[in-house]
C-alpha cells in the first residue's frame, strides 16, 4: 500500500468514527395499533353461486423494538417488530375456512425531522410470516406455512414530549395471493401461499 492510500485511509477511517461520535444513539420501544388483513381474494362477486358469508380483515396491532442513531436531523438505526392481524374467513355452503397469521421482521430505520416536531419515516427488510387455514373443505386444504418475505413501511411522527412520540404508519409484506376455494384447478399447495400482507395503524414510540 503506498503512502498516499495509507494516508487516504487514515483519513476515511477518522471521518467515519468522527461521525459515529458525533451521533446520538438511544433505544425505543413503540406499540401500534389498527386495521390490517392478508390479501386473500374475495369471492363475493361469486354471490349468486354460492351461499357465502366471508370476513376479511380487521384488528391489527404491532410492538417494535429498535436503536437509532442521531445526526443533525437524520436517524438512522435497525428495528425488530412483531406484528398480528385478523383472520380471513370464509364460509362457502357447507364447506369453511380460515387464514390466520403474524409475522417477525427485523428493519433498516431511516428518518428525517423536519423540526423538533414533526418527522417522517421509512423502513425495510425482511419478515418471517407464520400463516395457518384451518376449517372443513372438500380437498382437505389445511396447512401451516412459514416463509421468508420482503417488507417495507413508511409513515410520519409526531412528538409530544423529547421522549414521546405519536405516529401514522402503512406497511406491506410482499408475498402473493392464494387461490380461491371456488378455483377449480385449487391445491393444497396454490391455497396456502403465503400472502401479502397489509397495515395500517396508529401507534405510540417512547425513546430512552
Amino acid at each position: 500500500m503506498t503512502c498516499k492510500a495509507t494516508t487516504a485511509a487514515i483519513l476515511i477511517s477518522s471521518t467515519l468514527m468522527s461521525n459515529v461520535a458525533l451521533a446520538k444513539a438511544g433505544p425505543y420501544i413503540g406499540v401500534n395499533v389498527g386495521a390490517g388483513r392478508m390479501d386473500t381474494v374475495s369471492i363475493g362477486h361469486e354471490n349468486a353461486k354460492y351461499k357465502l358469508k366471508e370476513e376479511l380483515g380487521g384488528l391489527a396491532a404491532g410492538l417494535d423494538i429498535g436503536y437509532l442513531w442521531e445526526q443533525e436531523k437524520l436517524e438512522y438505526g435497525a428495528e425488530f417488530g412483531f406484528d398480528t392481524y385478523a383472520e380471513n374467513s370464509y364460509k362457502l355452503d357447507d364447506q369453511n375456512s380460515k387464514y390466520k397469521g403474524y409475522n417477525f421482521d427485523l428493519l433498516s430505520v431511516v428518518k428525517y425531522k423536519f423540526n423538533p416536531q414533526w418527522s417522517l419515516f421509512g423502513k425495510a427488510g425482511i419478515a418471517y410470516v407464520n400463516q395457518k387455514t384451518t376449517g372443513d373443505t372438500k380437498k382437505n386444504l389445511n396447512d401451516n406455512n412459514k416463509e421468508i418475505k420482503p417488507k417495507a413501511a413508511f409513515g410520519v411522527g409526531y412528538n409530544i414530549t423529547e421522549n414521546l412520540e405519536i405516529n401514522a404508519e402503512y406497511s406491506h409484506v410482499f408475498a402473493s395471493t392464494p387461490n380461491k376455494l371456488t378455483d377449480r384447478n385449487v391445491t393444497k399447495d396454490n391455497y396456502n401461499e403465503i400472502a401479502s400482507v397489509d397495515m395500517l395503524t396508529i401507534g405510540t414510540k417512547y425513546s430512552f
